[in-house]
């Protein structure tokens, strides 16, 4: 539907049901958003690093093969700066282990 035609009343009564599910779903959403936050402070408060926390469900919502990947990308990356003696870890990094 173009937009410069008007909403005639079939389309009234779809775009109000589109709207209200859509309200509906918004409040679902901030519902879901406060819990996950109550659920990290809790996190913090029985001492967790709540960005670990954050990282590992990353991780598990790329699933494994992604994450594997990543993680023998990321040791190669390294690995080629460790040859090169340039860039090294932080003390107490990687190569602390």
């Amino acid at each position: 539907m173009p937009n410069d035609m008007p909403i005639g009343k079939n389309h009234a009564a779809v775009l109000h049901d589109h709207v209200l599910s859509l309200e509906q779903k918004a409040e679902a959403i901030d519902d879901a958003r406060a819990d996950f936050n109550e659920r990290i402070a809790m996190a913090k408060a029985d001492g967790f690093d709540t960005n670990i926390v954050k990282a590992i469900l990353k991780r598990r919502k790329q699933g494994e093969g992604a994450t594997q990947r990543y993680d023998d990308l990321l040791q190669e990356y390294e690995d080629a700066l460790a040859e090169q003696k340039r860039l090294p870890f932080a003390r107490g990094g990687r190569d602390a282990e």
